[in-house]
């Protein structure tokens, strides 16, 4: 009997959750078909070709060679975007240093001359970049355009009717070295960004954001909930506490929890995973608390719209997936259709990812309108949420 009234008890309560779980076939949809849409946007909206990067070639004015930008847009490959060929080398490196350009790319001053002296030219490639993957990129293209010049040079000088021996106009005999034949330009590439992270390092910041962007949307959004299913809206009504009250002590206390958290995490990422803090610390407090806000908005609106604890927590995951996916965690925001782009720009782990790198990394941020937009975000979010709760509670009156 005992055996039988155990068996009789698991089979009514799975029927129970069963039941439960069909009753919401909505919130059984979502939790199916959220993911698959989640990565259908990733599939349509994925471009997959990297930008070409922004380019400044100062050449001297003396140098016979064509200062059309397209002729070197085209001899690259297509790897870069020559925004101005100028004579000028400061006031290019100083273009660089604002983020203005992602390279400043200094040809040689006399490369015929170096040539006949069996003397290799240099181009100088500079660039300011902590992202390894992206500093690896601009090596890359530097690579390529050495190759390029070096045939381009190899092409005139056969042109001219060079050879290994030539009467130069000198007047002199020059034997030619085969490794300056075989490669006349070689090319020097320089970082002028403040560090050097590694991967670990450099990532760091940006999960740092993800973790705090999904602890807070979680508390917001399960409280919500579960004060919704406690019959607290009903309470309130009669109460003499508005719901502003209710939603800005919830703020206000969440945002103690999850500040004193992130706190905790910063001093890991600087201390034991070694990441640089170059930057102030009241910025970083700034954007810390910036997007604490935007989280937080964005869980108690999510909890004042879910009707139960797994759909708010399958919003909550899609929010995630949605920061990891289209947030340049995974692939650049960039190798994304404009219209994706456009969404990217408001997910509140991206906006934090990339003013906190490059507060601690490059020790400023030149993307300020970034925290506006997680303030922004915040307070709209905090708006809706207090109509989707006042109508809810004039519903249930």
């Amino acid at each position: 009997m005992t055996a039988i009234k155990i068996l009789v008890t698991v089979l009514g309560e799975m029927r129970k959750e069963l039941r439960q779980i069909l009753r919401r076939p909505v919130s059984l949809f979502g939790l199916v078909a959220g993911p698959f849409l989640v990565m259908g946007l990733f599939g349509i909206g994925f471009i997959g070709s990297a930008r070409p990067l922004d380019a400044i070639l100062v050449i001297s004015e003396g140098l016979p060679v064509p200062r059309d930008a397209v002729y070197y847009e085209r001899l690259s490959g297509g790897g870069l975007r020559v925004l101005e060929v100028t004579s000028e080398r400061e006031p290019a490196l100083a273009r660089l240093e604002r983020g203005e350009t992602d390279l400043v790319v200094v040809a040689p001053a006399e490369p015929r001359e170096r040539f006949l002296d069996n003397e290799r030219s240099v181009i100088q490639v500079w660039y300011r970049q902590v992202d390894p993957t992206l500093a690896a990129y601009a090596e890359l293209a530097a690579a390529r355009l050495a190759d390029q010049v070096n045939r381009e040079v190899l092409r005139r000088a056969i042109d001219e009717g060079y050879q290994y021996i030539i009467d130069t106009e000198r007047g002199e005999i020059v034997r030619l070295s085969p490794e300056v034949v075989a490669q006349p330009v070689a090319v020097v590439t320089g970082n002028t960004a403040p560090t050097s992270p590694g991967v670990v390092r450099f990532f760091g910041p940006a999960v740092l954001a993800l973790i705090v962007q999904h602890l807070a949307l979680m508390l917001g959004a399960l409280s919500l909930v579960g004060e919704r299913r406690r019959g607290f809206m009903e309470l309130l009504r009669v109460s003499p506490a508005s719901i502003l009250e209710f939603v800005m002590g919830k703020v206000l206390a969440f945002t103690l929890m999850t500040a004193a958290i992130g706190a905790v995490l910063t001093w890991l990422l600087v201390e034991i995973v070694g990441v640089p803090f170059l930057g102030d610390w009241p910025l970083y407090a700034a954007i810390m608390g910036a997007l604490i806000l935007a989280s937080l908005a964005s869980g108690l609106l999510i909890g004042s719209i879910a009707d139960s604890d797994l759909q708010a927590v399958n919003i909550a995951l899609l929010t995630l997936l949605l920061a990891v996916f289209f947030g340049g965690f995974v692939v650049p925001v960039h190798a994304f259709a404009p219209g994706v782009q456009l969404m990217a720009e408001v997910l509140p782990a991206r906006n934090a990812a990339l003013t906190l790198q490059e507060v601690m990394l490059y020790g400023e941020t030149a993307q300020s309108w970034r925290l506006v937009t997680l303030a922004a975000v915040g307070i709209v979010f905090l708006l809706l949420t207090l109509i989707v709760l006042s109508r809810r509670q004039r519903a249930s009156s």
